[in-house]
């Protein structure tokens, strides 16, 4: 079966690994409110999964992930859908914080915006040199979100997220590594 027939979150567990496959590769990715819910429950499934020993993260199609999808989101009109939306990403950001097994997000192509973020959220990141790692939301007019504003500086430090948030710099994957 191709990736582009699969679900827009698919998972399978081969030789103990929990594989959560992010698949919309025609928008690099880009996270839905459907995708939030098929992702919380992937990490509440992959957490009872016996045979599972740890959780990889991917994007499908060479590039890991582009964000939040801000035309999905943009659409949004009601606000009970943006109430319904921010509990169902914090369900899901509070179930992968307290996975008990080991999450690796393996970055291969775009994390951008939320799509690092999420990755931030992994306890090993391994990302390809040619990846490309950016805080993009100054360039938009938001604040950094997803976890980022708590992560980054304890993952880089404070000089390098303000770098980063405040002036949206592109990184490869060798400067991300640099960094920390």
């Amino acid at each position: 079966m191709e990736q582009a027939q699969k679900p827009p979150v698919w998972t399978e567990c081969v030789d103990g690994v929990w594989t959560i496959t992010l698949n919309r590769p025609q928008v690099l990715n880009a996270m839905t409110i459907e995708m939030f819910y098929l992702l919380r429950d992937a990490i509440e499934q992959g957490a009872r999964e016996e045979q599972a020993d740890v959780v990889l993260l991917k994007g499908a199609g060479g590039n890991f992930c582009s964000g939040a999808d801000l035309s999905v989101l943009g659409a949004m009109s009601e606000k009970a859908q943006a109430d319904e939306a921010l509990t169902v990403i914090n369900e899901f950001l509070t179930r992968l914080h307290h996975m008990p097994k080991p999450v690796i997000a393996m970055v291969e192509g775009a994390a951008v915006g939320a799509g690092l973020n999420l990755a931030l959220h992994a306890d090993f990141v391994i990302a390809t040199h040619h990846a490309v790692i950016q805080e993009p939301f100054v360039h938009i007019g938001l604040t950094t979100d997803f976890g980022g504003t708590y992560l980054l500086p304890r993952l880089v430090g404070i000089a390098q997220a303000k770098r980063l948030a405040l002036l949206g710099e592109k990184l490869s994957g060798t400067e991300a590594e640099r960094i920390g």
